[in-house]
Formats: C-alpha cells, structure tokens, sequence
C-alpha cells in the first residue's frame, strides 16, 4: 500500500546545525510526494519535530542510484530532508530516497511545514503515540484542518512549479504570437485529474452542449470542424495564461496557499465557525427541502441556482434530501477557499500586473484570470466532491440511501454536489473581490496618491468582473473572452456583419437583434425544458402558434433554462456559445440532453 496512508509514521532527524532558536524543534508536518515519469506514484504525510528555516521545500531528482536534490530556499540544508526517515510498523526504518527508490520513483517532492500552520487529519492517524508523532494537544487547529492538497500541488513534467508557461513555445515574444495559447504545467496535470473525474461522472467536457455535436466553428475554435476557425486573437488566446504568474493563487507549493475553512464562509452548518453569509439548512431563501441558500419556492425541493420548479430532475427521490448533507460533509475541506483564491490573486496581480491595467490589457487580463478562477474552482470542487462521496458511504444520515442509489443516479446525485461545490466558490470569490475593491476605494480617499492601492484596486476590480462569467454544467461559456464585447465581424456570415453581434457581461451571445418576430412585439417564447430538443422545439412551436419550425430558422436555448428564440440557422451555428441547454444541465443534474 505505499505509505499513502503513513499518518503512523514519524520523521527522525540526526541533529544538525542548530539554527535561530525560533526554527529549533518546532512541531511540523511533512508531505513527501513521489513521481514516476511525471505521474504521481505514492505519497506520505508524517509529523515529528524539525531543525531549520520554515516553510521549506526540497525537489529531488534521480539518476541511477544517485540523487541530486534542491532547495526553495538558499539557506535550507540538504541534509534536512535527507535526514527525514519513516518508521512504518512491520518495516525498517528508511529514508526518503530509499522509500523513492522502492517505488520505482525518479522525483520527489518534500513540503515541511509548521503543524501551527497545517494541522494533520487527525482521523487517519492509526497509532496516538507513534514514535515522533504529535498529540491532538500538540497540533496547532490551522485553518483548515488537515495538509493543504492545493499548497502541495505539483507539475511533474520537467519544469519547475510556479515555472512561467511559455506563450506558444515558437513565439516567445511579449504578448505571445497570434492565436498561442500558454498554460502552466502544474495546472496541466491538475486539469486532466478534474476532466477524467467529469467524465467519470457523467459531465460532458467538450463544453458544447448548445450545438448538439454539429460540425460549426466559432471565434478560433480549435477543432474548427468542417469549417475553418479562423485566425487565432491578436496577442495569442485570451484563455491562455502568460506570464510569471501561470497558476492563479500561488506560483508553486512554497506560497502562502490558502488553508480550507479559513473563514467560514457558506453553510452555518458546515465549516468551523458558521458562515458569513450562508444560510441555515436552506430554509432561508429556498424551500426547506432545498439546498443551503436556496431559490426554490416553498415546498418544491428548490435548488441553489435552480430557479425553483426545475428542482433536482435527475436526481433520485431518496437522494435529493442528501444533497445539503453532502454540502455539509465537505464543506470542512472546502469553505471559504472561493476567498481565499480571490484574495490572493487579487495581491499577485496587484504586484505583478499593474503595468498591464491599460484598457486593452484589463479587457486580455479578464479573460486570463477568468480561465484561472474557472481551473480553480472545477479542481477544488472535485476534491470536495470526491471527499463527500467517501463519507456518503458511512454517514448514518446517507449510508442507506447511498448503498441502494444505482450507479447512474449516484452520477447525476455528484454532478449536482459538483455544480453546487463550483457555485459556492464563486460566490466567496466575487463577495471577497468586492470587499477588496471597496477596501482599496477607502485607502485611496486617504491618499489619492497611494500606487498600491490603486493597484489593488484595479486588480480587484478586474477579479470581480472576471467573476461575473461563472462555470455553468462544470464549463465557462464558450467564447467567454468575448464577453462584454463583439463577436469578430470577419466570422459571422456576410449578411450579419453590418449589424454585428455583441456577447452579454455574463458570457452569452445577444441573439435578440436577429430573432424572428413572433407576435405582438415577443421574441421569446416559455416553456419547460425536456431533456430532447426535438421535444423542446415541439413545444416552442407550439407556443408560438406554429405548425412547425421556419425554414432555415432554429430555436435557440436561452441562458437561463425556460425561454426559446427564434434565429436564423446559420448564424446560430457560426457563433459558438452555451446557452439554455447547459444551464439545463446545472440545474437538474441532467448529464445528457438529447
């Protein structure tokens, strides 16, 4: 089983040095992580005591039978980690480069940290009194109970973490090349554990629910389809990250990352401390059997976000009761990290991006930072949804429940758990954006000529309208750099292009301009979505006193879940977008809509 589990075992360290007195024998937790040609193979969180500078971090590297090894910090001693054994039960005592070697490891990473910063999980430690192990009384509460995963998050593929994505590795040049798309490598492995968990569950990742798999292309749409996409952005890909700054809240495991339930902020029955603004069980604003803040209408189920009669559609009857519950169950690993997030990114781009908070530069940074915001709260929101489902199976409230749910309903149950997790972040992440702004506002009252505070605030007024485009059915709209902008002209089709086409602040296209008139002024028709478009067009139809669909006209799904328009086919299909079909799908737990 690997030491994946080692709570048990205990760091010894010979003596070394003896450093400044504040850094001598101070309780720790150590994560040590083992990679094998990039993929994570095994890994062990320990405790005990510790000489030397904190925090720290060691990479080591393997050669043969020699390793090489490296330190954040120039005054860090190799010999530190080297020092660092584990004392399993049944075992020899071995050191990390031996542990390493046994799996087969070619890289390792050693993250020590103050045990007043990182609590460990109490919960997984099998022995009380294992040899160098820290009594309950002895672990400082941290913010977030246990070690940060996302503090230890690491790209294992050659670069460094933190280490700044090449623009388009061809072009180098400040800005990027045309159409380049740079993302950090650590970002890279975490987006493909978060795409194989949403597939695994039932969401589709191509994010193109609105098309229906039809072959059109949008505004430099990679697949391009049978059509072409077009030449890429100016400055290359908006969604691309460039820059020193690649992973939005921290530059690699040595920053200051953000401990979860730091501040409590969601559900008053989950997290310590209760909430800032959660509501209690969602009786308030919702119905009381509906989710923690909730907009359902007395006594439907209502859902957060799911405007009240769509309720939990794919969701079992004998679940839909445990969705709070589920919430609840993860929110100790999952409150107030949307704040968290925000906070910090808002001070890296204060410091790092001031130079670029020119209008054209806000207008590419939102876009950036929007991308960013969205990797976060997908890959925070997966670990919290993984960690309610592990203790879905034992919880006396759910255990029942969840042993008799077939796979496909526990699929649509995680789906909307995953949806709610991504909502929550959001929520903290906006509602910290704006408090920084205002904050930032007051500072420059004070002192107009304040350069930090005015980076501050723009930084934070640049996060708070990246916000405003949130992740709908696990995915940002499609084209969400053109929101608050217009759709390239050169793209649209010939006969659209002296009108144009704008994209909506929250990411959608406004179709209205183009839309048939069905009567007395109305645009849009109500009705109530089906899970079939053939269906949904049936009774759009029938709602506008129509026999039939128009010729060369098609009903779009309008963001929100209820309304349907009437446009022109080909314009419809040259514009990729997410529309009514995915919010659909966030609402209801729906994973596919025929």
């Amino acid at each position: 089983m690997g030491l994946g589990n080692a709570q048990q075992a205990a760091p010894r360290a010979a003596p070394p040095p003896r450093v400044a007195e504040r850094d001598a024998n101070v309780p720790v937790v150590i994560k040590v992580m083992a990679y094998k040609d990039g993929a994570l193979v095994d890994q062990a969180s320990v405790s005990g005591t510790w000489d030397g500078p904190l925090p720290a971090t060691y990479r080591g590297t393997r050669s043969g039978k020699s390793w090489s090894w490296t330190a954040d910090d120039p005054e860090m001693e190799i010999r530190h980690v080297k020092d660092v054994r584990f004392a399993k039960a049944g075992k020899k005592v071995s050191g990390v480069e031996e542990w390493a070697k046994d799996l087969g490891a070619d890289r390792v990473v050693v993250f020590a940290r103050s045990s007043r910063d990182v609590a460990i999980d109490q919960d997984e430690k099998e022995d009380e009194h294992a040899p160098g192990t820290l009594d309950k009384d002895d672990v400082g509460k941290g913010s977030g109970g246990k070690f940060d995963d996302e503090e230890t998050k690491t790209g294992e593929t050659g670069k460094a973490e933190g280490e700044a994505a090449k623009t388009g590795e061809q072009g180098g040049k400040e800005g990027g090349t045309e159409g380049a798309t740079g993302t950090g490598d650590s970002n890279d492995v975490a987006e493909k554990e978060v795409t194989e968990f949403e597939e695994s569950i039932g969401i589709d990742t191509s994010g193109d629910s609105e098309h229906n798999g039809a072959d059109t292309a949008g505004s430099g749409d990679t697949d391009g389809g049978k059509k072409p996409g077009g030449k890429g952005r100016p400055g290359g890909d908006a969604d691309g990250r460039t820059g020193e700054d690649t992973e939005l809240g921290g530059t690699g495991p040595g920053g200051e990352q953000a401990k979860r339930d730091g501040d409590g902020e969601g559900s008053e029955d989950g997290g310590t401390g209760g909430s800032a603004g959660g509501s209690r069980a969602g009786k308030e604003s919702g119905s009381e059997g509906g989710m923690v803040g909730g907009e359902g209408k007395e006594g439907d189920d209502g859902v957060t976000q799911g405007g009240g009669s769509l309720g939990l559609i794919a969701v079992p009857a004998s679940l839909k009761h445990l969705v709070d519950i589920a919430l609840i169950l993860s929110n100790a690993d999952f409150t107030g990290f949307g704040k968290k997030v925000a906070k910090e990114s808002i001070e890296q781009l204060a410091k790092k991006g001031a130079k670029r908070f020119g209008r054209a530069g806000t207008e590419s940074l939102e876009a950036a930072v929007r991308t960013q915001l969205a990797s976060a709260a997908r890959q925070e929101a997966a670990k919290a949804t993984k960690q309610a489902t592990k203790k879905m199976a034992t919880d006396r409230r759910t255990a029942a429940a969840w042993a008799k749910a077939t796979k496909e309903e526990k699929a649509a149950f995680l789906r909307k758990v995953y949806y709610e997790h991504v909502d929550q972040f959001y929520r903290a992440a906006e509602k910290a954006a704006k408090q920084m702004r205002k904050e930032a506002q007051a500072a420059l009252k004070k002192t107009p000529r304040d350069a930090a505070a005015k980076a501050r605030e723009s930084a934070a007024a640049t996060m708070e309208k990246a916000a405003e485009v949130k992740p709908v059915a696990g995915r940002l709209p499609q084209n969400h750099a053109l929101a608050g902008k217009e759709f390239p002209v050169d793209q649209l089709p010939t006969k659209y292009r002296s009108k144009g086409l704008r994209f909506t602040d929250e990411g959608y296209p406004d179709f209205e301009p183009f839309a048939k008139d069905l009567g007395r002024g109305r645009k849009t028709v109500d009705i109530e979505y089906t899970g079939s478009r053939k269906a949904d067009f049936d009774a759009a139809n029938k709602a506008a006193k129509l026999d039939e669909t128009p010729d060369k006209f098609t009903w779009h799904h309008v963001e929100g879940g209820k309304k349907m328009m009437l446009i022109p086919t080909d314009l419809h299909d040259a514009v990729k977008h997410t529309g009514g079909v995915a919010h659909y799908k966030h609402a209801t737990g729906v994973g596919k809509y025929d």
